[in-house]
């Protein structure tokens, strides 16, 4: 998978030219760790909840799968939280707007 978008990469990217190269280290991949913030771990949680494709994620929205994987994950943090509204909107999480950091932040806050 190759993103275009300078800002865009991954903890298992290559830089090549502008380029940045998703490398596929073996392990099989499902649809949604293909997008951006999303690792096999949180697809895992994702794929445990229910959610199997990116048109599922965006139909459910990043805070109700959020809540779905901290009831099975009390760990589920702020940076998970910015991950999956990041991926719904093909971002990297730390480029989303102040002001939807502030209100996943608020979300946050009244759920811990």
């Amino acid at each position: 998978m190759l993103w275009r978008k300078k800002k865009d990469y991954c903890v298992h990217c290559a830089r090549m030219d502008g380029i940045f190269l998703k490398i596929n280290l073996g392990v099989k991949m499902g649809e949604l760790s293909k997008l951006i913030n999303i690792g096999k771990e949180l697809e895992k949680q994702l794929n445990e909840i229910g959610v199997k494709t990116f048109d599922e994620l965006k139909k459910i929205g990043s805070k109700t799968a959020w809540l779905k994987i901290r009831d099975m994950d009390s760990s589920a943090c702020y940076s998970r939280l910015c991950a999956l509204e990041g991926a719904i909107q093909e971002t990297r999480w730390h480029n989303l707007s102040e002001k939807d950091k502030n209100e996943l932040k608020d979300f946050y806050n009244q759920w811990r």
